[in-house]
């Protein structure tokens, strides 16, 4: 899934406010002078925020696919341990002199 669909009501709210800001700038020219450093800085914190959160999926993905790989080959170890134990005794047919 992409940031957009798991970010719907934050993506709605951030356009809201982008298109208010686009309207506030047309209407009030002296007011969108100042509010454009500041929308700068919430853009550039914005990117940034999202990609630390890239970063940080990628480690914590890389971590879980370790973990899995550990646990995988334990896994494997104790079927192998298993199944290459000792030879167990075969039962032979005992030979009953009575039944014949």
């Amino acid at each position: 899934m992409g940031f957009l669909q798991e970010n719907r009501g934050f993506v709605l709210g951030f356009s809201m406010g982008l298109g208010a800001g686009l309207i506030a700038r047309e209407m009030f020219p002296s007011v969108a002078k100042m509010i454009k450093p500041t929308a700068k800085m919430l853009v550039l914190n914005g990117l940034t925020l999202v990609e630390k959160i890239k970063e940080n999926v990628a480690r914590a993905q890389e971590a879980l696919s370790d973990l899995t790989a550990e646990v995988d080959l334990e896994l494997k170890a104790k079927k192998a341990k298993s199944t290459s134990g000792p030879p167990r005794p075969r039962k032979t047919p005992s030979k009953n002199i009575a039944s014949r």
